[in-house]
């Protein structure tokens, strides 16, 4: 079986590094699979670091943010989909890798659908994101957007908040629940944290915007800190910039609240083993997660996951079970149950080992490629 994959950004951001993820874990059970790329960078890079063939075709999503968008970029963004969709038409129409199946990787791009259709190739959609409802994103076409969804073989839904959302606007019997998979660490060792003058390490990982909720994690831990309640505790932000008016606002809150030594920005890493590793607490405070893969990562890497009660967050932690549930959008909330954490050690270092058994179990990326393996052979019985 040859299985194309087609990437919506050049980038190593979550969704990407799953699909990297799915690509390797499906190409040792046996699967021949080739990427495509929108553009060239850290993904491209990976994948040829990983002998996985792979081809650019520039192009770019088929959405934006209209209220901030200029026209013009708008205009010029469609234009280069445009002459992309040609190169995807003459790639698929001579077809030399002969492609039993395409596989796109995201709802927020779709760029050479339309050549799919016209050339009657079967392909599959993987849903890992909420692109409207979450990222404020809109689509240019969202009719013609959702008919090419529409027409594809199957839907693969991350998450049962994913797979009930989208149930409503496509045909319930395409779509498949597929959860997330991550390459699992066998080394059942607890990770010996790092300490830093004893002080209790807190990790936000995520792109700084609106949606992941770092002001609100900020607010929690000035409202410990103000309050006398906890001295000891540092909030470790690892993410890009995505809305620098957002990170303009935590950073005048942070400088108002004296709170510099207590929340420490560190941009963007690719891997964030290191900061794991110091941190024995990991915060979920995003708005509506599609699916939660920085949370399974904080589990197998044995950190207490306290995360918001919305999306998929609550479909992998059970609340004082395999991690703390907070009200989201109440930074009260957050802040009582990091001070819960710290004032119960050992009920959470329970906690922290349930987490653990039930990610390997439930989350790995041999589950996910065995599932998704399991669906091309149907569509290809179908044909």
């Amino acid at each position: 079986m040859r299985i194309c994959y087609i990437a919506h950004l050049g980038d190593l951001s979550g969704a990407n590094r799953s699909l990297v993820d799915l690509v390797c874990a499906v190409r040792n059970l046996g699967v021949d699979v080739f990427v495509i790329t929108p553009k060239k960078g850290e993904l491209s890079r990976k994948l040829d670091e990983l002998k996985i063939e792979n081809l650019c075709i520039y192009s770019g999503s088929w959405l934006g943010d209209l209220k901030k968008e200029k026209k013009i970029k708008k205009l010029a963004k469609i234009v280069i989909n445009l002459f992309a969709e040609y190169r995807f038409y003459s790639f698929f129409k001579n077809n030399k890798f002969n492609f039993d199946l395409i596989h796109y990787n995201s709802f927020i791009y779709g760029v050479g659908a339309k050549s799919l259709l016209k050339l009657n190739i079967p392909y599959v959609w993987h849903i890992r994101e909420f692109p409207e409802e979450t990222f404020g994103l809109t689509f240019y076409n969202r009719k013609k957007t959702y008919e090419l969804v529409s027409n594809s073989e199957k839907i693969m839904a991350i998450s049962g908040a994913i797979y009930n959302h989208f149930s409503l606007q496509f045909d319930k019997k395409k779509i498949k629940l597929i959860y997330n998979g991550l390459e699992v660490n066998n080394n059942k060792t607890v990770l010996k944290r790092k300490s830093s003058n004893d002080k209790i390490s807190c990790l936000l990982v995520g792109a700084i915007a609106e949606d992941k909720g770092q002001y609100e994690a900020v607010r929690a831990i000035s409202f410990l800190v103000n309050s006398g309640e906890v001295a000891n505790i540092v909030l470790h932000i690892v993410g890009n910039i995505i809305d620098v008016q957002y990170f303009s606002e935590i950073k005048k809150y942070i400088e108002d609240n004296q709170l510099d030594e207590y929340v420490i920005f560190h941009g963007y890493h690719t891997d964030v083993s290191t900061f794991r590793e110091l941190c024995s607490i990991a915060l979920i405070c995003s708005k509506m997660e599609a699916f939660g893969r920085v949370t399974v990562e904080a589990m197998l890497a044995r950190e207490l996951v306290i995360g918001s009660n919305t999306g998929g967050t609550i479909e992998i932690i059970n609340d004082m079970e395999t991690g703390l549930i907070y009200h989201q959008g109440d930074y009260i909330s957050l802040a009582n149950r990091i001070k819960y954490a710290i004032l119960n050690k050992n009920e959470m270092d329970e906690i922290v080992e349930r987490a653990f058994e039930r990610a390997e179990k439930s989350f790995s990326i041999e589950r996910t490629a065995r599932e998704v393996i399991e669906q091309y052979e149907i569509i290809r019985r179908k044909e």
